[in-house]
């Protein structure tokens, strides 16, 4: 019973002080203000499969690829397909110049073998380099 008694006495000590302490719900607050900036830095990515033009040299139809191509938004872009010949500064072949959207654009590539080629039988391979500049 003692034991009961000093529970019940310790639980009424505690609830007593809790309510001549200072109240914790009235609490101050205090607002301010910070700045948060952030930069955005133009950023573009460019894949592109391998392309099989190999059904195009009996029917001289080009040959469909596509450039899978994904700029930052408002990222202007120019895409330049070269010859491969000198990596430093190939000739262009073809270009293509946009605005980046933020999201991946589908671009499509073609290319076909030439009417007249010197090549022999057998598989040719060229290799094309793929510049984009933003």
């Amino acid at each position: 019973m003692s034991r009961i008694f000093f529970n019940i006495c310790i639980f009424a000590a505690l609830t007593v002080a809790l309510a001549l302490t200072p109240s914790m719900a009235s609490a101050d607050n205090s607002h301010g203000q910070f700045l948060v900036s952030v930069t955005v830095i133009d950023t573009c990515r460019i894949a592109m499969r391998h392309m099989d033009i190999s059904g195009s040299a009996a029917s001289q139809e080009a040959t469909r690829g596509v450039v899978a191509l994904n700029c930052s938004k408002h990222t202007a872009y120019d895409i330049s397909i070269g010859s491969g010949i000198d990596a430093a500064s190939p000739p262009v072949l073809a270009s293509i110049s946009g605005l980046g959207d933020g999201a991946t654009q589908m671009i499509p590539v073609y290319s076909k073998v030439p009417a007249r080629i010197s090549e022999a039988n057998g598989v040719s391979t060229r290799v094309l380099t793929m510049t984009i500049t933003y």
